[in-house]
């Protein structure tokens, strides 16, 4: 885990967050196939993963950030300024995936062909997002820009925690 400090590594939502950041590397080296579709669905929902388990699961391991996420969780839904990416991005891009699997990119739901139908993996706007709030937007830029988006925010919830590292294998 590559994350900026040793306390975001006390978070358990720390853990989805690498995997999503793990799965956009794959997606930035995909070979435009299903695998594609694969690495998306993996990179997104970890991505969401990580609210989910900051507050299940890191909230009752460290009562004392309780407070500080609730807080940012009624901020986050507002989608204001850096937190339209989880209002935007995070949150509307998960459920689009989930509820109706239609990806925000034409990569990921047809193959872009060629005047004679053969595949053309190097149209530059296989990666854009074709609507609604974040459309023309790159969306590997984006799950890019999610990552540190978490990162800052993790990074000031764990600030919070005043414990030592807990004896648990999975941190």
């Amino acid at each position: 885990m590559n994350l900026a400090t040793a306390n975001i590594q006390l978070l358990r939502a720390a853990i989805p967050l690498d995997d999503s950041m793990n799965a956009t590397f794959s997606l930035c080296h995909a070979d435009h196939s299903q695998n594609w579709r694969a690495e998306f669905v993996v990179a997104i929902t970890t991505l969401r993963a990580v609210g989910h388990v900051l507050h299940k699961v890191d909230c009752k391991r460290y009562p004392e950030i309780t407070r500080c996420v609730q807080g940012r969780f009624k901020r986050w839904k507002l989608g204001k300024g850096e937190d339209e990416l989880f209002v935007h991005f995070i949150e509307d891009t998960r459920n689009l995936l989930l509820k109706t699997y239609e990806f925000p990119s034409d990569e990921a739901t047809v193959f872009k062909t060629d005047s004679s139908g053969e595949l053309s993996p190097s149209d530059p706007d296989l990666d854009l997002v074709v609507s609604g709030y974040f459309k023309g937007c790159s969306v590997i830029g984006l799950l890019q820009h999610s990552h540190k988006w978490w990162i800052r925010e993790l990074t000031e919830i764990a600030s919070y925690i005043h414990h030592e590292i807990p004896q648990d294998p999975l941190i």
